[in-house]
């Protein structure tokens, strides 16, 4: 069981795929910094697919880095 509160990014969603529950505030937010530093992204987009996330939204977010956040209510909207 996991709680988001403010933002989770980067290594945070690590903790999140491995968590069978997940309990976000209204201001919890959701982004991935790899692609900022020239990192690849792997374990954190691999968990949002098993989860049923869409691949769209998944490349999206990993691939946006800084720029692509997702608030809690997408979050809960697109299966996480």
């Amino acid at each position: 069981m996991a709680a988001v509160h403010g933002l989770c990014a980067g290594g945070g969603q690590y903790f999140l795929n491995e968590s069978d529950i997940i309990i976000c505030s209204d201001d919890a937010v959701f982004f991935d910094p790899h692609a900022n530093v020239g990192i690849v992204s792997s374990l954190e987009p691999v968990g949002m697919l098993h989860r049923g996330v869409p691949l769209g939204d998944v490349l999206r977010w990993a691939l946006m880095g800084n720029e692509e956040r997702i608030t809690a209510e997408t979050a809960c909207a697109s299966g996480w």
